[in-house]
């Protein structure tokens, strides 16, 4: 329940959040999944292939033809007409396919490019198929209204988290279709799913809620903690693995009877290193299940639409399902002769070439984007040449370089996202990536711009340094990504837009934001400690650090016993060296812990199915892998009464609660069964250093408490 009103100050009074339900409407249901959506027979559909000419290769963008040729064998049939769908392509698809033996991860598409009943319009000006998307836009949604159905648009090309579709020619951005200028387009009177390529996964971003809020089935921090992807992966990831892990074993009292050897073998290294790259890649996929596949899934129990959008209205997938497998299968023996980079699996083309491609991609797309740039675009693209050129030969360099631009990717997103939520004006009427730092710092008179710094010195504060791949520091190509400051400065600027003077008003407004960072990263540590992948690795961890502690006690206990006949000094010495040691070890530790977890393991039946799961995707397809047992509990325990620092851990110590949490009970798809789910969910932003600019008037260095937030709709 929210807080009461004599409790609130008020100068805060706009930032009360509204009590929200599961029935709430949701700003932004956006999700990333392998599931086909919720699409009806009758449903207006509008496709479109942005592969330009000699770009269609398997090393290069041929995977987004395969993938447009698939969509269209799910949601075409005999008598489908003009009238109700039009798919359009900037190359030729059948030549393509036939050229360069095209298929969607093992399934043959190259009849669906041969469909007489309903061809597929080429038009290869970049120019001329905007305007003729546009146009055949507009079309669909008159008869959407006239029929009163929904409207799909299914984007294959190289887009943006944002779902902007961008058009080449060659190599060269010639245009940009924006998902504003869509909607725009649109208007708000139709329902329109968005379907474009997941752009840091494996797998399809779906947004069903592209035009208009929805109700859906789970809540509104379900889908904002998804979205952010890996961005506070610096503060969760390491505290799975640390002294005071959740899967380490625990006496009665909750403390650790379990340490983590402070000599690792290259065994206990290696598990660490796996059960780091799945946390990650949870992350980073924003919760896709089986992250490392690309196919199409027809599962209904692990479907995340039911699970979060609402009740399937439209085609069942049983029957998607049976379209699908009329397709045959390919010879896949050649294509997965192709290397590819381990972490991102069977995503961006299932090969390094083109997942290399790709990441060029991710940082071209930013170019023309003054949001993500604060720092000299020629210096910027000099490091990112230099880096992109180690990718190409080292892995973890890929990984690394992934990594930065993922974080840079979900910070834009996170911009716009509290924009919306808290209701802020937007600068300029623009997203957060089309907003120019250097435009308004030109127009913001001085006053204003010592103001904004103070408030953007508080959020920085809650933005962690950029996840790195297992046992590795910054690289030494980091100037590329000093790039927080664009993103986080519209967010402050926005707020400042609302509340132009410091005061209480301000300081209100800054408190509710930071709850509400505080918000998803707990909810991202939830879904985490949720996942069957993430539970089962853990617990492997967990064993070898059992059997690996008993032999380094044992070598402490045999090194003690050799000096029985020093002396008494000596003696307590060397027994005072060896506990310290492992105090130091165990000891709690910034950013090395996560909410307490009581971790019932599985079944000892062992997971017959292999690790590499993109090589076996076919396997698994057809029914043939054996999967792996669930485990029975997991629960989270709520914070104790007296404020137990563990629960908060994985927090930096400014974000850590002063006060009781709200308890919350919800149950995500792809998770083991849950008892009782109970996290904190509040927290006070204290000034650290990054928190206090230097030239911050003394008035506004006062530490305010904040209120309790029990929901993200704000008014």
């Amino acid at each position: 329940m929210p807080p009461s009103a004599s409790k609130l100050r008020a100068t805060s009074a706009e930032f009360v959040p509204r009590p929200i339900t599961k029935a709430s409407n949701v700003l932004d249901a956006t999700i990333v999944t392998r599931h086909p959506p919720d699409i009806a027979r009758t449903d207006c559909i509008v496709g479109i292939c942005t592969v330009p000419f000699g770009r269609e290769g398997k090393d290069d963008l041929g995977h987004h033809i395969a993938g447009f040729l698939a969509w269209m064998s799910l949601c075409t049939e005999p008598g489908t007409n003009d009238y109700k769908q039009v798919w359009l392509s900037q190359t030729d698809l059948l030549d393509a396919v036939q050229k360069h033996n095209l298929d969607h991860v093992g399934r043959d598409v190259s009849g669906v490019a041969k469909n007489v009943t309903l061809p597929i319009t080429v038009e290869p000006n970049a120019q001329a198929l905007v305007g003729r998307f546009m146009s055949e836009l507009t079309k669909k949604v008159q008869a959407t209204r006239d029929d009163d159905d929904a409207l799909v648009i299914i984007a294959c090309g190289l887009t943006s988290l944002e779902q902007d579709i961008f058009l080449l020619d060659g190599q060269d951005y010639v245009a940009t279709i924006t998902s504003d200028s869509i909607c725009a387009a649109i208007g708000k009177d139709v329902k329109v799913t968005f379907i474009t390529p997941s752009v840091t996964s494996a797998g399809w971003q779906v947004n069903p809620s592209f035009t208009q809020p929805m109700t859906t089935r789970a809540e509104p921090i379900e889908f904002a903690s998804r979205q952010c992807g890996a961005l506070f992966s610096g503060y969760l990831i390491s505290p799975f693995y640390g002294g005071h892990s959740t899967y380490l074993s625990k006496d009665a009292a909750g403390l650790p009877i379990q340490s983590v050897p402070v000599i690792k073998s290259p065994k206990l290294k290696a598990a660490e290193g796996k059960f780091h790259a799945e946390l990650y890649s949870q992350l980073a996929s924003r919760y896709l299940w089986k992250h490392s596949i690309h196919s199409f899934c027809f599962d209904e129990i692990n479907d995340p639409w039911n699970a979060l959008i609402g009740d399937r209205s439209g085609m069942p997938l049983a029957k998607l399902a049976k379209r699908w497998s009329n397709l045959g299968d390919v010879d896949s023996s050649a294509s997965d002769a192709y290397d590819y980079f381990h972490f991102l699996g069977g995503a961006f083309g299932g090969n390094r070439k083109s997942q290399l491609a790709h990441l060029k991609h991710m940082f071209q797309q930013s170019l023309n984007a003054p949001g993500y740039h604060s720092n000299n675009l020629g210096e910027a693209h000099k490091h990112f040449d230099k880096l992109i050129r180690a990718a190409e030969q080292d892995e973890t360099k890929c990984h690394i370089l992934f990594n930065a631009l993922e974080q840079r990717m979900s910070l834009v997103v996170l911009g716009d996202m509290i924009t919306k939520t808290f209701g802020f004006a937007a600068n300029f009427n623009k997203r957060c990536r089309d907003w120019s730092e250097g435009k308004w710092y030109e127009m913001a008179p001085t006053s204003i711009k010592e103001l904004t710094n103070y408030v953007w010195g508080r959020i920085i504060a809650n933005i962690p340094p950029m996840g790195m791949p297992y046992g590795r520091n910054l690289d030494p190509h980091k100037e590329l990504f000093k790039v927080l400051s664009g993103p986080t400065r519209y967010i402050a600027s926005a707020l400042i837009m609302r509340c132009p003077a410091a005061g209480g008003r301000l300081e209100a407004a800054i408190d509710e934001m930071s709850e509400f960072l505080v918000q998803l990263i707990n909810h991202q540590a939830k879904l985490l400690v949720m996942s069957h992948d993430v539970h089962q690795l853990g617990i492997e961890w967990a064993e070898i650090c059992q059997v690996e502690g008993r032999i380094e006690d044992a070598k402490i206990a045999a090194r003690t016993s050799q000096n029985d006949n020093a002396t008494t000094t000596d003696n307590t010495q060397t027994a005072q060296l060896a506990l310290s040691v492992l105090i130091i070890e165990s000891s709690p530790r910034i950013n090395q812990s996560t909410p307490r977890v009581t971790v019932h393991p599985p079944s000892p039946e062992k997971n017959s199915r292999p690790n590499d799961e993109y090589a076996y995707a076919h396997e698994r397809e057809k029914g043939q892998a054996t999967e792996t047992p669930e485990p029975k509990v997991i629960s989270i325990a709520p914070i104790s009464p007296s404020g137990d620092a563990d629960d908060e851990a994985h927090l930096p110590p400014h974000l850590r609660s002063r006060r009781h949490p709200v308890s919350r009970t919800t149950t995500p798809i792809n998770s083991p069964p849950v008892s009782t789910i109970s996290i904190p969910t509040t927290a006070t932003l204290a000034e650290g250093p990054r928190a206090e600019p230097r030239r911050t008037p003394p008035h506004l260095r006062v530490g305010r408490k904040s209120t309790p937030v029990t929901s993200i709709k704000y008014r």
